[in-house]
């Protein structure tokens, strides 16, 4: 089956510092799938905050690389948990600033980039350290979802993490994804 067309998020961006802004779009298939016959089942889209607390348990699935760079031909699956959002957001604002200082950039660039609304519809994963249970290269878009009450809820897509270049201590602890939830009107608007 094919995608007849890409629906990018209207204001995505990269910005000058950190990683993309409305970093989501939509894959519209060339025909409807028919899914009692296709052994497929939807997944539901988030509605609330319930699902997204400090310590849920979500899976991450994916075909991107290991570790160790390579590529397997078997989809992969890890468990990672929701952290508390202001830890992680504190967390990236001082990696921004270890990374501007070295880069020479000036720590106004890292300030205004949070300020101006960066980590909207951002959601950070992970507990630290994450040195091998993460999403890698290739993950991007993939999703990350939890069961809730026998139904399997989309909560984000996998978006960015912090490269392995960077040599910073500590530079594995949160991984960002897009936060579905944020996006939801969006989604439903340009579903065709």
């Amino acid at each position: 089956m094919g995608v007849s067309h890409i629906i990018v998020h209207e204001d995505y961006h990269h910005v000058t510092f950190y990683e993309p802004f409305n970093d989501i779009a939509l894959l519209i298939l060339e025909e409807e799938v028919e899914l009692e016959e296709s052994g497929y089942s939807v997944i539901s889209l988030p509605t609330d905050r319930s699902i997204y607390e400090e310590g849920t348990t979500i899976t991450i699935t994916g075909w991107g690389r290991m570790g160790d760079g390579s590529r397997l031909n078997t989809l992969q699956k890890v468990e990672q948990v929701l952290p508390d959002q202001g830890t992680c957001l504190s967390y990236w604002k001082g990696v921004g600033l270890e990374l501007a200082e070295e880069s020479g950039i000036p720590a106004s660039v890292v300030e205004e980039t949070i300020a101006s609304g960066w980590i909207d519809g951002m959601l950070c994963t992970g507990t630290p350290p994450l040195e091998k249970q993460r999403f890698w290269y290739g993950d991007s878009g993939g999703p990350l979802f939890v069961q809730d009450n026998g139904t399997w809820t989309l909560v984000s897509l996998v978006s960015w993490n912090t490269p392995r270049w960077a040599g910073i201590e500590g530079l594995y602890d949160y991984d960002m994804s897009v936060d579905v939830l944020f996006y939801v009107d969006w989604i439903r608007r340009n579903m065709v």
